[in-house]
């Protein structure tokens, strides 16, 4: 937000909660555009359309973090070129995990700056390595603002190397793809969570039985050495929600397993 439009910043919820921390911090107004429940939290370009000043700015997760929901990239595109004036930050860091993903970094229009991340996709947080693709103007006002040393030695001969490990990337794409799928059908054949069905590493649900929260199937969980995440902290869910991550078939078999003890 330091180097871009200073309007009011558009965010879809719930997101990622840093998305709101770090515009409030750079003392810019944020509206908030809850996503409907009731529409399993998919996205309405029209909304944030309706939502947009001129000079303003919109951040959202292709896909969202926690609900996994992609967007339609061909309708940001002509959104993006709808609001020349307005800044439109795109965070593909969970990008990698979906299979055929049409990454708006091609035919990416003037105004969009995406937000990539080698962390995710190759299970190395330690290095803090990402990067951001942008027109050339907004890249200089970065590199003004940037600390030296920003990436060290280290993170980049491993960045370097983890890209040349296509065989990796897709490999890693079709298993997540068939364990959450396995996942959300073993999870709804249970009938007590609702599962949101996205496209990440992740998936959303919501327990639905009556004297159970989020927190109490967690607490049962953690005691089977599984931790999941809970969502009642991000704006528009609340005590029911919690995130789960699509694992091995081996771990994910274990967490259906707990979650099926616990229910019973």
């Amino acid at each position: 937000p330091r180097v871009l439009p200073s309007g009011p910043v558009v965010i879809p919820v719930p997101s990622y909660i840093d998305y709101a921390s770090v515009v409030r911090l750079s003392g810019l107004p944020v509206k908030t555009l809850p996503l409907k429940e009731e529409m399993a939290f998919n996205p309405d370009i029209g909304d944030i359309d309706a939502l947009l000043a001129e000079n303003g700015m919109v951040i959202l997760g292709q896909p969202n973090n926690p609900t996994g929901i992609l967007y339609k990239t061909s309708e940001l595109r002509v959104l993006a070129r709808k609001h020349p004036s307005a800044m439109f930050i795109v965070d593909e860091a969970f990008a990698d995990f979906v299979e055929n993903m049409d990454s708006i970094t091609r035919d990416r229009p003037p105004n969009v700056v995406v937000l990539l991340s080698l962390t995710k996709i190759f299970a190395i947080p330690g290095i803090r390595l990402g990067c951001a693709v942008a027109d050339l103007e907004i890249v200089r006002r970065l590199k003004a603002i940037q600390p030296p040393w920003s990436v060290n030695a280290i993170a980049q001969m491993v960045g370097e190397r983890a890209l040349q490990d296509r065989d990796y990337l897709e490999k890693s794409r079709s298993h997540v793809t068939a364990q959450r799928t396995r996942l959300v059908e073993h999870l709804r054949i249970m009938g007590c969570f609702t599962v949101y069905p996205g496209a990440a590493n992740f998936l959303l649900l919501r327990i639905d039985r009556t004297g159970m929260d989020a927190a109490f199937i967690a607490a049962k969980l953690l005691a089977d050495g599984i931790a999941v995440r809970l969502c009642h902290n991000f704006e528009g869910l609340d005590d029911r929600f919690f995130r789960i991550a699509v694992r091995t078939e081996e771990e994910n078999s274990k967490l259906l397993a707990s979650l099926a003890k616990i229910i019973n």
